[in-house]
């Protein structure tokens, strides 16, 4: 009985795995769906993996030739069009942010826009996209926020919050109703309503910051750390 146990995998049957890994390169950063089947997701070097399998048995990903020497950080993605915004590989807080635009799910891209200077930093340097219909918000490491009412072809600059603020998740709820908080050591979080933005304060808890972050209803957002901890924003 004893030795069974010392030799690995002895009397074990091999149990498949559902998951399948590809190596694609460049480190992918984001990734977002339209609708089952139909994402893509962004990275290094202008990285851009598209995918438009809708079957029930995964999905299909290829290569898109992304023409923008840009590394790309955030991508999102709606039934009508996918944004993605570029930045460095370690998010420079100096560096001017592009938004790249695509309606034909991820395919072809526009040339970038890049983001106006936002708050009393002047910032135009963006990690993050969410949209929800029409209404899309860019977000940044030090606090630039940013919306755009037509899908992403225009932007403006939003007035943050008073105070020291860092974003780098962000989830829509619902139409124009978006939460924006920080990662990596930095516990903020903003609501923004339209182009109104509040401050909310995030349980002491999550000192260290958000690692993820969704919304589950039009009223609903969950935050969780990397600590096990999660709290409901409603």
């Amino acid at each position: 009985m004893l030795l069974a146990f010392a030799v690995p995998g002895a009397g074990a049957a091999e149990v498949p795995s559902e998951w399948t890994w590809t190596d694609y390169g460049p480190t992918l950063r984001d990734v977002s769906c339209a609708s089952p089947g139909h994402c893509v997701a962004v990275g290094q070097r202008g990285m851009v993996l598209r995918s438009v399998h809708a079957g029930d048995d995964g999905l299909d990903w290829s290569e898109v030739p992304f023409e923008y020497p840009e590394e790309l950080d955030g991508v999102a993605c709606t039934p009508s069009f996918c944004l993605a915004v570029s930045n460095t590989r370690t998010g420079s807080a100096t560096y001017t942010s592009k938004v790249f635009r695509s309606t034909d799910g991820g395919a072809t891209w526009s040339a970038g826009v890049a983001l106006p200077p936002a708050g009393e930093a002047k910032t135009r340097s963006a990690l993050s996209l969410a949209c929800n219909g029409a209404a899309c918000y860019a977000f940044g490491p030090t606090g630039g926020l940013w919306r755009s009412a037509d899908g992403g072809v225009d932007w403006e600059a939003l007035t943050p919050p008073p105070g020291k603020a860092a974003y780098t998740k962000v989830a829509c709820a619902s139409a124009g109703v978006c939460v924006a908080t920080g990662g990596d050591e930095v516990g903020y979080s903003t609501l923004i309503e339209g182009t109104v933005t509040t401050k909310v304060d995030l349980p002491a808890k999550f000192a260290k910051g958000v690692a993820a972050l969704a919304c589950d209803s039009a009223t609903r957002c969950v935050a969780a750390d990397g600590l096990g901890h999660y709290a409901l924003l409603d």
